[in-house]
């Protein structure tokens, strides 16, 4: 197994390289404009500073939300062409098991996407304590920010339970479209309308599972929740009461993607023409 997540990961190194330097140029980008924001003296390049600054926080959170599903989609594209592409064809025909095959596509997603989820939690934990010494506690920000960080010191349990839960759910999306590509090509093999009827069961099996969370929901009876409250101090996070719900959805999370992939290795395995 190990051999075959190294092989994945080998295959995986220049994508893994090209998102490290658009990472680090925004990065960079951010600290240039923050500290020229900072620290120049002429109104001028004061504007100039302001708007890098500007531009590369709008683009960390773009990166940021999109880096969430830039795994999920990675390791489906390394699945969909292994099933689809004559090179991948030789996978199959080697001794390693299927389900190790499956599985090194599985964790190189998800090792994609913890990488990342990490990478941008570090560092937007970081800009904003930077930042936030600059701010007015009174101002909009200022209200925003400022318990925002007091909540994540306060509740790094919760927090770090929210990051692991949002892996967990991405692993649940690599899943079902993989269960919803295998179960197309079992019945439609390579034809063209395969695509459109994946998309049509993945959408199925993302309602299935949304059905399933929902009544988990419905029957803790409202005892789990997060809350934000806005206050006269400005918004107030509370995240302790998330804790038991927080565990409890992984739990469901890892049972529904345990089911996709069994059924994916079975369809790939014993039913598809590969």
């Amino acid at each position: 197994m190990g051999n075959v997540l190294k092989y994945e990961i080998k295959k995986s190194r220049f994508m893994m390289l090209i998102v490290g330097i658009i990472i680090g140029g925004l990065e960079l980008a951010y600290l240039i404009g923050f500290f020229g924001f900072k620290f120049a003296q002429n109104e001028k390049l004061n504007d100039i500073f302001t708007s890098i600054w500007a531009l590369s926080t709008v683009l960390l959170i773009v990166a940021a939300c999109c880096s969430m599903l830039a795994g999920a989609l990675y390791s489906v594209l390394l699945y969909n062409s292994d099933i689809r592409k004559k090179s991948g064809y030789m996978l199959f025909l080697t001794p390693t098991p299927t389900w190790q095959w499956i599985l090194a596509k599985i964790l190189m997603g998800l090792l994609a996407t913890a990488v990342l989820v990490v990478v941008f939690a570090v560092l937007g934990i970081a800009d904003i304590l930077l930042f936030i010494p600059e701010l007015d506690d009174t101002s909009f920000i200022g209200q925003l920010l400022i318990p925002l960080r007091d909540m994540i010191f306060d509740n790094v349990g919760s927090v770090s339970l929210f990051l692991l839960n949002l892996i967990l759910q991405i692993v649940v999306m690599i899943t079902t479209i993989y269960l919803a590509i295998a179960m197309s090509k079992t019945l439609l093999g390579n034809k063209k309308i395969g695509s459109f009827v994946a998309f049509v069961f993945w959408i199925a099996l993302e309602i299935l599972q949304s059905a399933i969370s929902s009544l988990f929901t419905l029957l803790s009876n409202g005892l789990f929740s997060i809350s934000i409250d806005m206050s006269e101090d400005g918004l107030v996070y509370d995240l302790d009461t998330a804790i038991p719900y927080l565990l409890a959805a992984m739990a469901l999370n890892l049972v529904f993607a345990g089911v996709c992939y069994g059924v994916t290795t079975y369809l790939t395995d014993k039913k598809m023409s590969v």
